[in-house]
């Protein structure tokens, strides 16, 4: 997948407003792109593909664990086993697994990076699945969702999940976008829209997407 990269300056208080304002390079760290391979002994088709982030400053604990996280969020060594007729969780229907990534945001200050995993089985079965990180690029920590736009009430978040269902048929747990809900939801941001990733509410992934114009949640 090729990663799509916005490099703007975005002015941005975790207890304030975002606002776009410019576009520069002023960015302190860098990402690359890594591969892991298939051993021979795997009979799937298997693209795995993660982002590496590399800092201008000292890695430090925070930002090698991010990585570790990055490379292994997709769970490759699970897809390996079940494509290994001698593993005991081989899976004759599984037949191809791929994993990539896309930067959704790039700015000196945020960072959003979706990864995208889809693993297919016979009868044109195929189950994706999302996770994403958005991190605060001075101390490689994830931002917490209601640290965005002024403290944003998930409550400005369910209209747009209730409209999701009824455009879509499904099911989505309305719980979690209550105010004062605790529920473990999976987020990010591009340059004009706030990314819910449903389907996997008090999980750590979904497996579909919602944007939602920030313009709309600062009103």
């Amino acid at each position: 997948m090729k990663t799509k990269i916005r490099r703007c300056t975005i002015i941005f208080s975790f207890i304030g407003l975002v606002s776009l304002v410019s576009c520069n390079s002023d960015i302190n760290y860098s990402i690359t792109e890594k591969q892991l391979d298939k051993p021979a002994n795997c009979s799937c088709q298997i693209n795995y593909r993660y982002p590496e982030i590399k800092s201008r400053n000292k890695a430090d604990s925070k930002l090698i664990a991010l990585n570790n996280a990055l490379k292994s969020v997709g769970e490759f060594e699970t897809f390996i086993d079940r494509c290994n007729p001698k593993s005991p969780q081989f899976m004759k229907a599984f037949k191809k697994y791929d994993c990539d990534y896309n930067i959704t945001l790039q700015t000196d200050s945020m960072l959003s990076i979706e990864i995208q995993n889809t693993a297919y089985y016979n009868d044109d079965f195929k189950y994706t699945r999302f996770n994403s990180f958005l991190l605060n690029t001075k101390n490689w920590t994830q931002i917490p969702l209601e640290n965005l736009f002024n403290g944003l009430d998930r409550g400005k978040i369910y209209p747009f999940i209730v409209d999701y269902n009824k455009r879509t048929g499904k099911n989505i747990n309305l719980l979690a976008y209550q105010s004062k809900s605790n529920y473990a939801l999976t987020y990010g941001m591009t340059r004009d829209s706030l990314v819910i990733y449903v389907g996997g509410e008090g999980e750590w992934f979904g497996n579909d997407k919602v944007f939602i114009p920030i313009k709309k949640l600062l009103k």
